[in-house]
This record gives structure tokens, sequence and C-alpha cells, in this order.
């Protein structure tokens, strides 16, 4: 059924109002979405190795990263073979050699278990299984000493308080 003049009038009226309500609602949301967009985290770029932190140990040589506060971080050092294999249900075997050096800048995975609420902050669910059985690495941080000067012995280290922590199923050990 066609309408009258007068209908039209009002719907083309109702259009023109509806429009400049969407205008006007855009353009009082666009300065809000733009101060969000600002405002939200950016990702974290990814650590660079420091040449400061290259070490030999047992395995292999090796090269970690600096943190913020100036302490050298070593993260993914393995101290364990993988469980995999035939090192299943055995005792852990000694860390494999490597050759080259060994970048030791990013978390690995963390042990197999179960999520709880506190994973929910990275988007996990709670009760779902995550990790890795080859979680045999642990994340070492020391101080940087200043040029010229040696590092402790190993019995002044021994005297000195170390405190565990576990991070992302790794073990860390801090001074």
């Amino acid at each position: 059924m066609p309408l009258s003049r007068l209908e039209q009038r009002r719907d083309a009226r109702v259009r023109r109002q509806g429009r400049a309500l969407f205008a006007a609602k855009r353009n009082a949301l666009a300065p809000l979405l733009l101060t969000l967009a600002a405002c939200t985290p950016q990702a974290e770029p990814p650590p660079v190795p420091a040449p400061a932190t290259l070490r030999t140990i047992g395995p292999g040589r090796v090269i970690g990263t600096s943190a913020e506060n100036g302490a050298h971080v070593w993260r993914e050092i393995p101290y364990a073979a993988p469980t995999a294999g035939p090192n299943r249900w055995r005792a852990p075997r000694p860390a494999r050699p490597w050759e080259g050096v060994r970048e030791a800048v990013a978390f690995g995975d963390r042990c197999a278990q179960l999520t709880n609420a506190y994973d929910e902050d990275e988007g996990l669910a709670p009760g779902r299984v995550v990790g890795s059985e080859d979680c045999h690495a642990e994340e070492l941080r020391g101080f940087a000493l200043p040029a010229g000067q040696r590092a402790a012995t190993r019995h002044s280290v021994a005297k000195r308080h170390v405190a565990p922590f576990r991070s992302s199923g790794s073990r860390v050990l801090a001074t």
C-alpha cells in the first residue's frame, strides 16, 4: 500500500534525524575510541641477547639478556636431558652439550599442569592441561659486575642467601 505524501515527508524527516544523530554519536565517540586505542598496552619487544652476558657453562656457551634493572638474565638453560623416549620413567640424565652459543633470552614451555583461576590473565580457562613434559630448564639472574671486578668464589656465594622462585615452569634462582 503506497504511503501518502505526509507519511513520505515524515519518513524522510526521521531518516535525516537518524543520520544526524548517528553522525553526532560518531563524532562524540571518535576521540574516546582514539584515546582507548592509545592507552591499550603494547606488546613488549622480544628480548635481545646482551654481549656482556656471554658465559661458558658445562654443556656449552650461553648468552642471555639484560633486565631493566641491569641484572643479567639467562632463560631456558637446560639442567637435564629431555624425559621423552628412552629417558621416560628414569632418573634425570645430564643435559646434552650443544655446539656454538645458545641464546637463553626467551621463556620456554611451562611444565605440564592444570590451569587455575590465576591463569585467566593469560587467557587460559581453568581446568585445562597446558605445558610440556620437557621443562628441565631454569632461569638464572645475576647482577652485572663493574668492569674489571671478578665474580665471587664459590665459597663466598654459598654463604649468601639464595631464594628459589618458580616462573613459567622454570626454576628461578635470585640472590
